[in-house]
């Protein structure tokens, strides 16, 4: 007997299975938060004081959300779930976020990808800001200190990039082995055990595995030989390198309250090493207005 092969039978007027809705994880992890945010920013903000206006933050907001709790998180969302951030999800965010609503809304704003992680990154930080000072938070204080220098340093990775577009590879190398940094780097090489070399210098060659201890005694290091005689790429990436872990030597007793200029200054110092335009010392100073009373000389890294 042949086998039957006609649809199964529907009884008229049933509906029709559907494939379930994807759920939106970011609406549904502010769902509770979402008004008392908007209220917030209406009291605490204007739409003058940033790119974005109260209702596109909110929309930012949900949307990267909604990205980053896909790329990171099971399903299950709970009330806490957007309480509490790691410095890992908003690196991961700003670097990576790949949302087509994300993308159709920057391209309404007539913004490119980099105003679009700026959009984003402000909302974010809005975001903080009324999680803390309606005490929703529910990490730790430091967890948030963490956030909020996630979202900073984005901004000056930004403005780094965006110098870079416009100087070739010739320039940049140029530009950086400028540098007194890169001269004493090289000079050190030499003799990393001598008497004279700068203690930041020395820690800048072992942090970058220049410089190697054994038994009392330092020897260059496995990386000495590309300083000296890699290859033009990696020789640029180990100068660059050179100078992000010495500016961050330079600012890692700073005190709190100038904080808030860590990104910056780090942004101008490896962008004029870039363009080839340096800024001054009184420029970087005025960064930190506690400068004269720090160990700290942002001209010896500049040309």
């Amino acid at each position: 007997m042949p086998k039957n092969t006609r649809p199964a039978s529907r009884r008229p007027g049933s509906p029709r299975r559907r494939p379930a809705a994807t759920t939106h994880l970011g609406n549904r992890a502010l769902l509770a938060l979402s008004g008392p945010f908007t209220a917030w920013l209406g009291e605490a903000t204007t739409s003058e004081e940033g790119a974005l206006g109260h209702e596109d933050v909110v929309t930012v907001l949900a949307e990267s959300m909604d990205w980053l709790l896909k790329r990171t998180r099971t399903t299950a969302v709970g009330p806490q779930t957007a309480t509490r951030w790691s410095a890992d999800d908003l690196d991961l965010l700003l670097s990576e976020v790949d949302s087509p609503v994300l993308t159709a809304f920057a391209r309404q704003h007539d913004w490119d990808d980099a105003e679009l992680v700026d959009a984003v990154a402000e909302a974010w930080e809005l975001f903080l800001h009324f999680l803390e000072e309606t005490r929703r938070w529910s990490g730790g204080e430091e967890e948030l200190e963490e956030c909020y220098a996630a979202l900073e340093d984005t901004s000056a990775d930004e403005l780094v990039l965006a110098a870079a577009d416009d100087v070739d590879d010739e320039e940049e190398d140029a530009a950086l082995a400028a540098l007194p940094l890169v001269a004493q780097i090289s000079a050190a090489l030499a003799d990393p055990g001598a008497e004279g070399v700068p203690a930041d210098v020395l820690r800048a060659l072992h942090e970058l595995e220049l410089a190697d201890a054994a038994d009392g005694e330092v020897r260059p290091g496995p990386a000495a030989a590309t300083w000296r005689g890699g290859d033009a790429d990696e020789v640029r990436e180990l100068r660059r390198d050179a100078v992000t872990v010495w500016v961050l030597e330079q600012l890692a007793d700073l005190p709190d309250d100038v904080a808030e200029g860590v990104a910056a200054l780090l942004a101008a110092v490896v962008t004029s090493g870039l363009v080839g335009q340096p800024v001054t010392t009184a420029d970087l100073e005025g960064l930190l207005p506690e400068a004269d009373e720090l160990d700290f000389d942002p001209a010896a890294v500049l040309p």
